[in-house]
């Protein structure tokens, strides 16, 4: 399928290369699709928080999308918890999308009283 649509071409030994329109198709889909590299909890908690103005709501939605595939818990419509070092995927998200002036995160020792609930949800 990869080959019939110009993604892929086979090269030597049974083996495949990307064709330079691959690659592009390959780093637009690893972008939406790449979990998060979780490591050791440092006991910081991570809040994504944004404000996407309704004319970006397409925009807004892959964001939402990409935060949940990354493994964000969902606070609110537009806010998302992480307590894992996540910094880089989530400023190389809003680059992509162009929407960096309309995010913003927070990093907090302490959630509230929701924290225990929070630390059972990660498996903290």
């Amino acid at each position: 399928n990869l080959k019939r649509r110009g993604y892929v071409k086979f090269v030597k030994n049974d083996s495949f290369k990307f064709t330079h329109k691959g690659k592009k198709w390959y780093q637009k889909n690893a972008f939406r699709h790449t979990p998060l590299r979780v490591g050791s909890w440092d006991g910081k908690w991570r809040v994504v928080f944004f404000d996407i103005p309704e004319e970006f709501h397409k925009k807004r939605n892959t964001f939402r999308y990409r935060l949940k595939n990354l493994g964000f818990y969902s606070l609110q419509k537009s806010t998302f918890l992480m307590p894992f070092e996540c910094e880089n995927e989530v400023a190389e998200a809003c680059s992509r999308l162009s929407i960096v002036q309309y995010v913003d995160m927070l990093v907090a020792e302490s959630i509230g009283s929701k924290e225990g609930e929070l630390k059972k949800i990660f498996n903290l």
